[in-house]
Protein backbone atom coordinates (compact mmCIF):
# COMPACT_ATOMS: atom_id res chain seq x y z
CA UNK A 1 0.00 0.00 0.00
CA UNK A 2 1.17 3.60 -0.66
CA UNK A 3 0.42 6.50 0.85
CA UNK A 4 1.29 10.19 1.30
CA UNK A 5 3.60 10.58 3.70
CA UNK A 6 2.56 13.21 6.82
CA UNK A 7 3.93 15.07 9.44
CA UNK A 8 2.55 17.61 11.87
CA UNK A 9 4.96 20.86 12.35
CA UNK A 10 4.29 23.60 15.11
CA UNK A 11 6.10 26.38 15.89
CA UNK A 12 5.53 28.56 18.27
CA UNK A 13 7.19 32.16 19.58
CA UNK A 14 7.04 31.40 23.75
CA UNK A 15 8.37 35.02 24.56
CA UNK A 16 11.58 35.08 26.70
CA UNK A 17 11.31 31.05 27.61
CA UNK A 18 13.32 30.69 30.36
CA UNK A 19 13.44 27.53 32.69
CA UNK A 20 11.24 29.45 35.29
CA UNK A 21 8.49 30.24 32.09
CA UNK A 22 9.07 26.59 31.57
CA UNK A 23 8.31 25.79 35.18
CA UNK A 24 4.82 27.03 35.25
CA UNK A 25 3.80 26.50 31.64
CA UNK A 26 5.97 23.74 30.18
CA UNK A 27 3.27 21.03 30.70
CA UNK A 28 0.67 23.41 28.71
CA UNK A 29 3.13 23.86 26.04
CA UNK A 30 3.99 20.31 25.50
CA UNK A 31 0.28 19.58 25.90
CA UNK A 32 -0.61 21.37 22.72
CA UNK A 33 1.72 19.55 20.95
CA UNK A 34 0.74 16.65 22.00
CA UNK A 35 -2.96 16.84 21.04
CA UNK A 36 -2.64 14.68 17.89
CA UNK A 37 -2.66 11.07 17.67
CA UNK A 38 -0.10 9.21 19.36
CA UNK A 39 0.94 7.45 15.95
CA UNK A 40 1.41 11.11 14.39
CA UNK A 41 5.14 12.07 13.54
CA UNK A 42 5.29 15.83 15.10
CA UNK A 43 8.01 18.54 15.06
CA UNK A 44 7.64 21.23 17.14
CA UNK A 45 10.23 24.22 17.09
CA UNK A 46 10.21 26.49 19.93
CA UNK A 47 11.53 30.10 19.42
CA UNK A 48 12.57 32.77 22.13
CA UNK A 49 14.96 31.17 24.41
CA UNK A 50 17.98 33.17 25.09
CA UNK A 51 19.16 31.04 28.14
CA UNK A 52 20.28 27.56 28.63
CA UNK A 53 18.16 24.97 26.52
CA UNK A 54 18.58 22.27 28.76
CA UNK A 55 16.98 23.42 31.44
CA UNK A 56 14.27 24.66 29.87
CA UNK A 57 14.12 20.82 28.08
CA UNK A 58 14.09 19.57 31.26
CA UNK A 59 10.96 20.86 32.58
CA UNK A 60 9.48 19.96 29.35
CA UNK A 61 10.41 16.08 30.25
CA UNK A 62 8.63 16.94 33.54
CA UNK A 63 5.19 16.39 31.84
CA UNK A 64 3.56 13.16 31.01
CA UNK A 65 3.20 14.62 27.34
CA UNK A 66 7.07 15.92 27.15
CA UNK A 67 8.12 12.79 28.46
CA UNK A 68 6.87 11.24 25.03
CA UNK A 69 8.90 13.30 22.81
CA UNK A 70 12.81 13.40 21.57
CA UNK A 71 14.24 16.94 22.03
CA UNK A 72 17.40 18.75 20.42
CA UNK A 73 18.37 22.19 20.21
CA UNK A 74 20.68 24.41 17.94
CA UNK A 75 22.29 28.01 19.06
CA UNK A 76 20.85 30.42 15.49
CA UNK A 77 24.26 32.82 16.62
CA UNK A 78 23.35 36.79 15.91
CA UNK A 79 24.41 39.91 17.82
CA UNK A 80 24.00 40.03 21.52
CA UNK A 81 20.48 41.32 21.36
CA UNK A 82 19.22 39.26 18.45
CA UNK A 83 21.29 35.54 19.24
CA UNK A 84 18.91 33.06 20.73
CA UNK A 85 18.57 29.53 20.35
CA UNK A 86 15.65 27.51 19.21
CA UNK A 87 14.71 23.90 20.95
CA UNK A 88 13.30 21.27 18.57
CA UNK A 89 10.45 18.65 19.96
CA UNK A 90 9.78 15.23 17.91
CA UNK A 91 8.63 11.97 18.12
CA UNK A 92 7.46 9.54 15.33
CA UNK A 93 10.75 10.57 13.38
CA UNK A 94 13.31 7.95 12.68
CA UNK A 95 16.32 10.49 12.74
CA UNK A 96 16.48 14.47 13.18
CA UNK A 97 19.66 16.34 12.06
CA UNK A 98 19.86 20.62 12.78
CA UNK A 99 22.23 22.80 10.88
CA UNK A 100 22.66 26.86 10.35
CA UNK A 101 21.52 27.46 6.97
CA UNK A 102 24.52 29.41 5.74
CA UNK A 103 23.62 29.86 1.73
CA UNK A 104 21.40 33.59 1.83
CA UNK A 105 24.65 35.35 3.12
CA UNK A 106 25.74 36.00 -0.30
CA UNK A 107 22.78 37.10 -1.76
CA UNK A 108 22.44 39.35 1.45
CA UNK A 109 25.45 40.65 1.08
CA UNK A 110 25.14 41.71 -2.64
CA UNK A 111 21.49 43.00 -2.16
CA UNK A 112 22.77 45.14 0.56
CA UNK A 113 25.73 46.40 -1.19
CA UNK A 114 23.55 47.49 -3.81
CA UNK A 115 21.02 49.37 -1.47
CA UNK A 116 24.10 50.80 0.49
CA UNK A 117 25.74 52.28 -2.71
CA UNK A 118 22.30 53.84 -3.63
CA UNK A 119 21.94 55.26 -0.51
CA UNK A 120 25.65 56.60 -0.88
CA UNK A 121 25.18 58.28 -3.81
CA UNK A 122 21.72 60.07 -3.17
CA UNK A 123 23.68 61.86 0.14
CA UNK A 124 26.48 62.36 -2.40
CA UNK A 125 23.65 64.74 -4.86
CA UNK A 126 22.00 66.04 -1.58
CA UNK A 127 25.45 67.36 -0.37
CA UNK A 128 26.31 68.85 -3.53
CA UNK A 129 23.07 70.54 -4.08
CA UNK A 130 23.78 71.54 -0.49
CA UNK A 131 27.18 72.88 -0.94
CA UNK A 132 25.92 74.40 -4.31
CA UNK A 133 23.30 76.79 -2.27
CA UNK A 134 24.89 77.34 0.58
CA UNK A 135 26.58 80.61 -0.18
CA UNK A 136 28.12 82.45 2.58
CA UNK A 137 26.38 80.10 5.32
CA UNK A 138 28.65 77.59 7.02
CA UNK A 139 29.02 74.57 4.67
CA UNK A 140 26.81 71.35 4.81
CA UNK A 141 27.85 68.40 6.44
CA UNK A 142 28.52 65.46 4.31
CA UNK A 143 26.76 62.61 5.55
CA UNK A 144 27.68 59.34 4.57
CA UNK A 145 25.01 55.92 5.18
CA UNK A 146 25.14 53.52 8.28
CA UNK A 147 26.68 50.30 6.71
CA UNK A 148 24.12 47.40 6.51
CA UNK A 149 24.30 44.88 9.19
CA UNK A 150 26.75 41.73 8.29
CA UNK A 151 24.75 38.39 8.27
CA UNK A 152 26.19 37.04 11.01
CA UNK A 153 24.41 39.87 12.59
CA UNK A 154 21.10 37.92 12.52
CA UNK A 155 19.99 34.45 13.80
CA UNK A 156 20.58 32.18 10.77
CA UNK A 157 17.72 29.82 9.58
CA UNK A 158 17.99 26.39 11.06
CA UNK A 159 17.63 23.51 8.29
CA UNK A 160 16.25 20.72 9.20
CA UNK A 161 17.28 17.10 7.88
CA UNK A 162 14.84 14.35 8.89
CA UNK A 163 14.15 11.10 8.22
CA UNK A 164 10.31 9.24 7.93
CA UNK A 165 9.43 5.91 6.56
CA UNK A 166 13.36 5.86 4.90
CA UNK A 167 12.68 8.91 3.19
CA UNK A 168 14.19 11.73 3.75
CA UNK A 169 12.75 15.41 3.93
CA UNK A 170 14.17 19.09 5.00
CA UNK A 171 12.68 21.88 6.69
CA UNK A 172 13.50 25.60 7.03
CA UNK A 173 12.84 26.92 10.83
CA UNK A 174 13.59 30.47 11.13
CA UNK A 175 12.76 33.47 13.66
CA UNK A 176 13.60 36.58 11.04
CA UNK A 177 14.31 39.92 11.87
CA UNK A 178 12.06 42.23 13.79
CA UNK A 179 9.66 44.03 11.97
CA UNK A 180 11.28 47.15 13.10
CA UNK A 181 14.79 46.00 12.42
CA UNK A 182 16.38 48.71 10.51
CA UNK A 183 13.81 51.32 10.35
CA UNK A 184 12.88 52.32 7.04
CA UNK A 185 15.84 49.54 5.48
CA UNK A 186 13.43 46.59 6.34
CA UNK A 187 15.83 44.29 7.33
CA UNK A 188 13.18 41.94 7.66
CA UNK A 189 12.17 41.78 3.88
CA UNK A 190 15.74 41.99 2.77
CA UNK A 191 16.08 38.55 5.24
CA UNK A 192 13.23 36.73 4.49
CA UNK A 193 13.65 37.61 0.07
CA UNK A 194 17.52 36.03 0.55
CA UNK A 195 16.75 33.40 2.95
CA UNK A 196 13.44 32.20 0.29
CA UNK A 197 15.20 32.64 -3.06
CA UNK A 198 18.63 30.97 -2.09
CA UNK A 199 17.14 27.53 -0.51
CA UNK A 200 17.30 24.34 -2.73
CA UNK A 201 14.75 22.64 -4.14
CA UNK A 202 14.67 19.47 -1.50
CA UNK A 203 13.83 21.98 0.98
CA UNK A 204 9.75 22.04 0.99
CA UNK A 205 8.58 23.45 3.80
CA UNK A 206 9.33 26.87 5.48
CA UNK A 207 7.79 27.39 9.25
CA UNK A 208 8.89 30.53 11.66
CA UNK A 209 8.20 33.93 13.12
CA UNK A 210 8.80 35.65 9.60
CA UNK A 211 8.03 39.33 11.57
CA UNK A 212 6.21 40.51 7.85
CA UNK A 213 3.70 43.10 7.91
CA UNK A 214 3.62 42.74 4.23
CA UNK A 215 2.86 39.92 1.55
CA UNK A 216 5.52 36.85 1.43
CA UNK A 217 8.17 37.75 -0.79
CA UNK A 218 7.13 36.14 -4.43
CA UNK A 219 8.75 33.59 -7.39
CA UNK A 220 10.96 32.39 -4.35
CA UNK A 221 9.32 28.78 -5.30
CA UNK A 222 7.07 28.93 -2.54
CA UNK A 223 3.31 29.50 -1.26
CA UNK A 224 2.31 30.90 1.56
CA UNK A 225 -0.02 27.87 2.78
CA UNK A 226 -0.60 29.87 5.96
CA UNK A 227 -2.61 33.24 4.07
CA UNK A 228 -5.85 32.46 5.58
CA UNK A 229 -5.09 31.88 9.23
CA UNK A 230 -5.40 35.09 10.37
CA UNK A 231 -3.44 37.05 12.96
CA UNK A 232 -0.87 35.17 15.17
CA UNK A 233 -0.57 37.75 17.47
CA UNK A 234 -1.78 39.08 20.80
CA UNK A 235 -2.63 42.64 21.66
CA UNK A 236 -2.02 44.03 24.84
CA UNK A 237 -5.29 43.32 26.05
CA UNK A 238 -5.18 39.64 25.25
CA UNK A 239 -6.84 40.22 21.47
CA UNK A 240 -5.82 38.81 18.72
CA UNK A 241 -4.64 41.11 16.32
CA UNK A 242 -4.79 41.15 12.53
CA UNK A 243 -0.44 40.64 12.48
CA UNK A 244 -0.02 37.78 10.33
CA UNK A 245 4.19 37.23 11.61
CA UNK A 246 3.89 34.10 11.91
CA UNK A 247 3.75 31.60 8.73
CA UNK A 248 4.23 28.39 7.01
CA UNK A 249 5.51 28.18 3.31
CA UNK A 250 5.94 24.91 0.86
CA UNK A 251 6.89 23.71 -1.91
CA UNK A 252 4.14 23.19 -4.62
CA UNK A 253 4.17 19.47 -4.07
CA UNK A 254 3.38 19.81 -0.49
CA UNK A 255 -0.24 20.64 1.09
CA UNK A 256 -1.22 20.86 4.62
CA UNK A 257 -4.00 22.33 7.05
CA UNK A 258 -3.20 25.05 9.44
CA UNK A 259 -4.07 25.74 13.24
CA UNK A 260 -3.57 28.20 15.19
CA UNK A 261 -3.18 27.09 19.08
CA UNK A 262 -4.00 29.61 21.93
CA UNK A 263 -1.33 30.76 24.09
CA UNK A 264 -3.16 30.60 27.18
CA UNK A 265 -3.06 27.72 30.22
CA UNK A 266 -6.96 28.76 30.89
CA UNK A 267 -8.19 31.48 28.06
CA UNK A 268 -10.62 32.51 30.82
CA UNK A 269 -7.36 33.63 32.83
CA UNK A 270 -5.11 36.02 31.26
CA UNK A 271 -2.44 35.83 33.61
CA UNK A 272 -2.24 32.08 32.37
CA UNK A 273 -0.88 33.95 29.24
CA UNK A 274 2.43 32.43 28.42
CA UNK A 275 3.29 34.70 24.77
CA UNK A 276 2.11 37.27 22.47
CA UNK A 277 2.23 35.03 19.49
CA UNK A 278 -0.42 31.94 18.68
CA UNK A 279 1.37 28.66 18.03
CA UNK A 280 0.63 28.04 14.13
CA UNK A 281 0.62 23.96 13.28
CA UNK A 282 0.15 22.75 10.19
CA UNK A 283 -1.13 18.82 8.90
CA UNK A 284 2.15 18.89 6.18
CA UNK A 285 2.12 15.77 3.60
CA UNK A 286 4.74 15.24 1.38
CA UNK A 287 2.42 13.82 -2.14
CA UNK A 288 3.22 10.35 -3.59
CA UNK A 289 5.66 10.58 -6.42
CA UNK A 290 2.39 9.77 -8.46
CA UNK A 291 4.75 11.01 -11.70
CA UNK A 292 6.99 8.08 -11.38
CA UNK A 293 3.98 5.84 -11.47
CA UNK A 294 1.74 7.00 -13.61
CA UNK A 295 3.76 9.31 -15.70
CA UNK A 296 4.48 12.97 -15.76
CA UNK A 297 0.60 13.94 -17.26
CA UNK A 298 -0.29 13.41 -13.52
CA UNK A 299 0.02 16.81 -11.28
CA UNK A 300 -0.24 17.56 -7.96
CA UNK A 301 -2.04 20.17 -7.40
CA UNK A 302 -2.40 21.97 -3.68
CA UNK A 303 -4.47 24.50 -2.17
CA UNK A 304 -2.11 27.03 -2.46
CA UNK A 305 -1.85 26.51 -6.49
CA UNK A 306 -5.47 25.93 -6.85
CA UNK A 307 -6.13 29.01 -5.26
CA UNK A 308 -3.59 31.17 -7.34
CA UNK A 309 -4.79 29.69 -10.58
CA UNK A 310 -8.52 30.53 -9.54
CA UNK A 311 -6.81 33.73 -9.18
CA UNK A 312 -5.27 34.07 -12.91
CA UNK A 313 -8.97 32.99 -13.89
CA UNK A 314 -10.99 35.95 -12.47
CA UNK A 315 -8.05 38.19 -13.50
CA UNK A 316 -8.05 37.35 -16.73
CA UNK A 317 -12.46 37.53 -16.59
CA UNK A 318 -11.73 41.04 -15.59
CA UNK A 319 -9.16 41.72 -17.83
CA UNK A 320 -11.54 40.31 -20.75
CA UNK A 321 -14.52 42.96 -19.15
CA UNK A 322 -12.04 45.74 -18.97
CA UNK A 323 -10.81 45.33 -22.51
CA UNK A 324 -14.42 44.54 -24.45
CA UNK A 325 -17.05 45.18 -21.89
CA UNK A 326 -19.99 43.10 -21.42
CA UNK A 327 -19.35 40.51 -24.28
CA UNK A 328 -15.67 40.09 -23.01
CA UNK A 329 -17.38 39.56 -19.42
CA UNK A 330 -19.43 37.00 -21.38
CA UNK A 331 -16.94 35.40 -22.64
CA UNK A 332 -14.22 35.33 -19.40
CA UNK A 333 -17.16 33.83 -17.68
CA UNK A 334 -18.04 31.28 -20.29
CA UNK A 335 -14.30 30.02 -20.53
CA UNK A 336 -14.15 29.77 -16.60
CA UNK A 337 -16.77 27.44 -16.68
CA UNK A 338 -15.17 24.98 -18.83
CA UNK A 339 -12.18 25.58 -17.10
CA UNK A 340 -14.25 24.46 -13.96
CA UNK A 341 -15.41 21.60 -15.56
CA UNK A 342 -12.64 19.95 -16.76
CA UNK A 343 -11.08 19.80 -12.92
CA UNK A 344 -14.17 18.52 -11.81
CA UNK A 345 -14.05 15.55 -14.13
CA UNK A 346 -9.65 15.56 -13.83
CA UNK A 347 -10.79 15.53 -9.82
CA UNK A 348 -13.40 12.62 -10.11
CA UNK A 349 -11.18 10.15 -12.90
CA UNK A 350 -7.96 10.62 -10.38
CA UNK A 351 -9.89 9.82 -7.58
CA UNK A 352 -11.13 6.36 -8.57
CA UNK A 353 -7.52 6.01 -10.35
CA UNK A 354 -5.61 5.96 -6.85
CA UNK A 355 -8.27 4.19 -5.10
CA UNK A 356 -7.85 1.38 -7.49
CA UNK A 357 -4.24 1.55 -7.34
CA UNK A 358 -3.37 0.78 -3.99
CA UNK A 359 -3.24 4.00 -2.18
CA UNK A 360 -4.28 3.58 1.65
CA UNK A 361 -5.00 7.00 2.08
CA UNK A 362 -5.98 9.79 -0.20
CA UNK A 363 -4.40 12.94 -0.19
CA UNK A 364 -6.34 15.56 2.33
CA UNK A 365 -8.91 17.21 0.97
CA UNK A 366 -7.39 20.32 0.04
CA UNK A 367 -5.68 18.57 -2.74
CA UNK A 368 -6.48 17.30 -5.86
CA UNK A 369 -4.58 16.08 -9.18
CA UNK A 370 -5.10 17.44 -12.53
CA UNK A 371 -3.76 15.78 -16.07
CA UNK A 372 -3.41 19.21 -17.58
CA UNK A 373 -2.91 22.51 -17.32
CA UNK A 374 -6.60 24.56 -16.38
CA UNK A 375 -7.99 26.50 -19.83
CA UNK A 376 -5.58 30.16 -20.33
CA UNK A 377 -7.59 32.59 -21.69
CA UNK A 378 -4.81 33.05 -25.01
CA UNK A 379 -4.89 36.30 -26.78
CA UNK A 380 -4.01 35.95 -30.20
CA UNK A 381 -1.35 38.44 -31.08
CA UNK A 382 -2.29 38.69 -34.80
CA UNK A 383 -5.79 39.38 -36.70
CA UNK A 384 -7.50 38.55 -40.50
CA UNK A 385 -7.91 42.06 -41.65
CA UNK A 386 -9.54 42.70 -45.34
CA UNK A 387 -6.86 43.52 -48.06
CA UNK A 388 -5.64 46.95 -47.91
CA UNK A 389 -6.08 47.50 -44.13
CA UNK A 390 -3.54 47.89 -42.06
CA UNK A 391 -2.01 47.18 -38.00
CA UNK A 392 -0.86 49.85 -36.53
CA UNK A 393 1.42 50.58 -33.02
CA UNK A 394 0.20 52.57 -30.41
CA UNK A 395 2.64 53.75 -27.47
CA UNK A 396 1.84 51.76 -23.98
CA UNK A 397 3.62 54.49 -22.13
CA UNK A 398 1.98 55.21 -18.95
CA UNK A 399 -1.43 53.01 -19.64
CA UNK A 400 -1.89 55.67 -22.75
CA UNK A 401 -2.06 53.50 -25.82
CA UNK A 402 -6.00 53.52 -26.01
CA UNK A 403 -5.36 57.77 -26.15
CA UNK A 404 -2.40 57.16 -28.71
CA UNK A 405 -4.38 54.83 -31.32
CA UNK A 406 -7.68 56.90 -31.17
CA UNK A 407 -5.11 59.90 -31.98
CA UNK A 408 -3.53 58.25 -34.62
CA UNK A 409 -7.16 57.56 -36.16
CA UNK A 410 -8.58 61.14 -36.11
CA UNK A 411 -5.75 63.21 -35.68
CA UNK A 412 -2.53 61.76 -37.23
CA UNK A 413 -1.41 65.40 -38.41
CA UNK A 414 -0.14 66.23 -34.82
CA UNK A 415 3.21 67.09 -34.59
CA UNK A 416 3.83 66.26 -31.09
CA UNK A 417 1.92 63.53 -30.34
CA UNK A 418 3.26 62.14 -27.31
CA UNK A 419 2.81 65.79 -26.06
CA UNK A 420 -0.78 65.86 -27.16
CA UNK A 421 -1.74 62.02 -25.26
CA UNK A 422 -0.77 63.05 -22.07
CA UNK A 423 -2.49 66.34 -22.34
CA UNK A 424 -5.86 64.56 -22.87
CA UNK A 425 -4.67 62.38 -20.19
CA UNK A 426 -4.59 64.99 -17.99
CA UNK A 427 -8.64 66.16 -19.37
CA UNK A 428 -9.64 62.80 -18.63
CA UNK A 429 -8.74 63.10 -15.25
CA UNK A 430 -9.78 66.92 -14.78
CA UNK A 431 -13.01 66.48 -16.86
CA UNK A 432 -14.61 62.66 -16.06
CA UNK A 433 -12.44 61.70 -12.91
CA UNK A 434 -10.23 59.08 -14.34
CA UNK A 435 -7.35 57.80 -12.82
CA UNK A 436 -3.84 59.57 -14.67
CA UNK A 437 -2.52 56.27 -14.22
CA UNK A 438 -4.86 53.26 -14.41
CA UNK A 439 -5.83 51.02 -17.49
CA UNK A 440 -8.34 53.16 -20.01
CA UNK A 441 -11.21 50.87 -21.44
CA UNK A 442 -12.43 51.44 -25.29
CA UNK A 443 -15.61 50.67 -23.99
CA UNK A 444 -15.88 53.07 -21.21
CA UNK A 445 -13.33 55.96 -22.43
CA UNK A 446 -13.43 55.76 -26.17
CA UNK A 447 -16.25 58.66 -26.73
CA UNK A 448 -14.71 60.94 -23.82
CA UNK A 449 -11.61 60.74 -25.24
CA UNK A 450 -12.78 61.83 -28.84
CA UNK A 451 -14.88 64.30 -27.16
CA UNK A 452 -11.66 65.74 -25.85
CA UNK A 453 -9.77 65.52 -28.96
CA UNK A 454 -12.25 68.00 -30.38
CA UNK A 455 -11.68 70.27 -27.73
CA UNK A 456 -8.69 71.03 -28.32
CA UNK A 457 -9.83 72.32 -32.05
CA UNK A 458 -9.25 69.05 -34.16
CA UNK A 459 -12.47 69.20 -36.69
CA UNK A 460 -14.04 65.79 -35.56
CA UNK A 461 -17.81 65.16 -34.29
CA UNK A 462 -17.51 62.63 -31.37
CA UNK A 463 -20.90 61.65 -31.46
CA UNK A 464 -20.04 60.63 -35.88
CA UNK A 465 -17.99 57.78 -34.47
CA UNK A 466 -18.85 53.99 -33.39
CA UNK A 467 -15.78 52.51 -32.05
CA UNK A 468 -15.08 48.81 -32.47
CA UNK A 469 -12.68 47.38 -30.29
CA UNK A 470 -11.82 43.25 -31.70
CA UNK A 471 -9.83 40.72 -29.77
CA UNK A 472 -9.25 36.93 -30.26
CA UNK A 473 -9.56 34.97 -27.25
CA UNK A 474 -9.21 31.27 -27.58
CA UNK A 475 -9.38 31.39 -31.40
CA UNK A 476 -12.89 33.36 -30.70
CA UNK A 477 -13.34 36.69 -32.25
CA UNK A 478 -15.10 38.91 -30.30
CA UNK A 479 -16.07 42.81 -30.63
CA UNK A 480 -17.07 45.23 -28.30
CA UNK A 481 -18.53 48.81 -29.65
CA UNK A 482 -18.83 52.46 -27.90
CA UNK A 483 -20.58 54.77 -29.79
CA UNK A 484 -23.71 54.77 -32.49
CA UNK A 485 -22.16 56.85 -34.81
CA UNK A 486 -22.14 55.98 -38.62
CA UNK A 487 -18.09 56.64 -38.95
CA UNK A 488 -16.68 53.45 -37.83
CA UNK A 489 -13.14 53.31 -36.03
CA UNK A 490 -11.23 49.64 -35.24
CA UNK A 491 -8.83 49.23 -32.56
CA UNK A 492 -7.23 45.72 -32.02
CA UNK A 493 -6.96 44.52 -28.48
CA UNK A 494 -4.40 41.90 -27.34
CA UNK A 495 -6.07 41.66 -23.61
CA UNK A 496 -4.00 44.70 -22.09
CA UNK A 497 -3.16 46.90 -24.88
CA UNK A 498 -4.56 48.72 -28.08
CA UNK A 499 -3.39 49.34 -31.42
CA UNK A 500 -5.09 51.45 -34.24
CA UNK A 501 -6.70 49.52 -37.14
CA UNK A 502 -6.11 51.91 -40.39
CA UNK A 503 -8.69 51.61 -42.74
CA UNK A 504 -7.77 51.65 -46.84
Amino acid sequence: MRCATMLVIICWNIKQITSEKAREFGADVMRVLSEYSRDTPVIAFILENKTEPREVIQYFKKSEAGSRFDYVHLDLGGSKNRRENIIVAYRNIERVKLERYTGWVKDWNQRTQALFAEELQRDLDLYALQLQRSGRRQDPVCRVPEPFPAPEDFRMPLLVRLCMNDREYAIVAMHAPGPRDGAKREYTKLYMQAVLSTLPPWVTVVVGDMNLYCSTPEKTGFWDLSQLSGGTTLSESFEQTSSRLDRVLVRPAVSGAIKLFEPFSDKSDTSTCFSDHFGIGCSIRWMPDIASIQGPSLIPWTLAEKKKEYEEMDWETTQLKRALGKKGEELGQRLKKQAERMIEETTAWTKSWMQGSGFDELPCEDVQYRTCDYITFSYGKAITLPEGWTLGHASGEENNCLIDTLVQLVARDITDRRAFVQWIRTQLKIRYGVSTEGYLMAGVHSIPILRIIASAGIPIDPDAYSVHAIAVVNDVQIEETNGSGGTDLFLFCDGDHYDPIFQS
